[in-house]
C-alpha cells in the first residue's frame, strides 16, 4: 500500500513518482513480518529518498537538500521501520543523532558490511554509491558479470565479476567537461542549458563545445562497454544516474536502464545489515 500524507501540502506527493512491483526476494525468513525502509541518499546538491518494503521499491523522492528538522518534519508524515542513510557529499552526523532519536537508523559507511568480496586497494577511499552501486548489480545478476555506468557530476564504472568488485573508472562528467572549458580558457562560455540531441559538426563556438562535451561523453561510454565484452564472455550493463536519458544507444546497445540503481544498492546493504539494528 502506498503511504499516504497526513495534513502535508498536495504538492509534495505530486513530486512522488510510484515504482511498479518487482520480484520480492528481501526476506529471509518468508514468515517474517515485511520491513519498510526510508533509505536517504546525500549528494553534493540533492538528496534521494526512497521508501522500500523488502526490496520492493513503493516511492522516490528527490529534493534539495533539506535541514534536519525539515527532513524529519517530512518523513513524520509516513510509518517505516528503519532509515538507512548514506553521504556522498554533505557531512551526515547531524542527520544521524536528529533521525537516530526517533527511528531505528542505519548510516551506511565504506566501512559496512556488504554481501559481495570487495577488491580494491584502497577501500577507505572508496565512495559509499560506487559500493551500492556493486552490491545491487550483484543482486540483479548473482554471480554473473555486469558493468555498472553511473552518469552524475561525474561518470563512475563499476565492474562486479561472479560476486566480487573489481573496482573501475572515474571520470568527468557531462557538465564538469563543459564547465572546464570555460573555467580553464579565456574565451569559451559557460553552456548550462542544452538541448538533448548530439550535436555533430559542430557550427558555431558553442555548439562545438556541446559536440566535444556530448559526443565525447557518449563515445567514452560506449568505449568502455565495448572493452568490457570483449573481456569478458557474456557481460549485463546497467546505466544509471542524473545524465543517463542523454544517452541513445541504450536499448541498441543492450542495456538495463535503471535510474534508482543506487538506492536499491543502500537497501541491499540495509538488509544485510538489519539485525545489527
Amino acid at each position: 500500500m502506498v503511504p499516504t500524507l497526513k495534513g502535508a501540502n498536495v504538492i509534495l506527493y505530486s513530486y512522488i513518482i510510484q515504482i511498479p512491483a518487482p520480484e520480492n526476494r528481501y526476506l529471509r525468513d518468508a514468515s517474517a513480518k515485511p520491513m519498510k525502509t526510508i533509505v536517504l541518499d546525500f549528494g553534493n546538491t540533492s538528496l534521494k529518498m526512497g521508501l522500500f518494503e523488502n526490496k520492493e521499491l513503493i516511492w522516490t523522492k528527490r529534493e534539495a537538500m533539506l535541514s534536519i528538522d525539515s527532513l524529519i518534519e517530512f518523513l513524520s508524515e509516513y510509518t517505516f521501520d528503519a532509515i538507512a542513510l548514506a553521504s556522498t557529499g554533505v557531512p551526515l552526523s547531524p542527520y544521524v543523532q536528529g533521525l537516530s532519536a526517533r527511528w531505528k537508523t542505519l548510516e551506511i559507511t565504506n566501512a559496512t558490511p556488504v554481501p559481495v568480496t570487495v577488491s580494491y586497494d584502497t577501500p577507505s577511499t572508496l565512495g559509499v554509491d560506487r559500493i551500492a552501486a556493486a552490491v545491487a548489480a550483484n543482486a540483479k545478476y548473482p554471480n554473473e558479470n555486469t558493468l555498472v555506468i553511473d552518469c552524475g557530476t561525474c561518470i563512475t564504472y563499476e565492474l562486479i565479476q561472479r560476486g566480487t568488485y573489481c573496482g573501475g573508472a572515474i571520470s568527468p562528467g557531462l557538465k564538469m567537461r563543459l564547465s572546464a572549458m570555460n573555467h580553464f580558457t579565456e574565451r569559451l562560455p559557460l553552456i548550462e542549458q542544452f538541448e538533448e540531441k548530439t550535436i555533430w559538426p559542430g557550427k558555431s563556438t558553442n555548439e562545438s563545445m556541446l559536440a566535444g562535451a556530448i559526443r565525447g561523453w557518449e563515445l567514452e561510454i560506449k568505449g568502455f562497454i565495448d572493452q568490457q565484452r570483449h573481456q569478458s564472455d557474456q557481460l549485463n550493463v546497467i546505466l544509471t544516474g542524473g545524465d543517463a536519458h542523454r544517452f541513445e544507444s541504450t536499448e541498441k546497445m543492450g542495456i538495463f536502464a535503471d535510474p534508482f540503481h543506487v538506492l536499491r544498492g543502500l537497501n541491499e546493504i540495509f538488509g544485510y545489515n538489519a539485525d545489527s539494528l
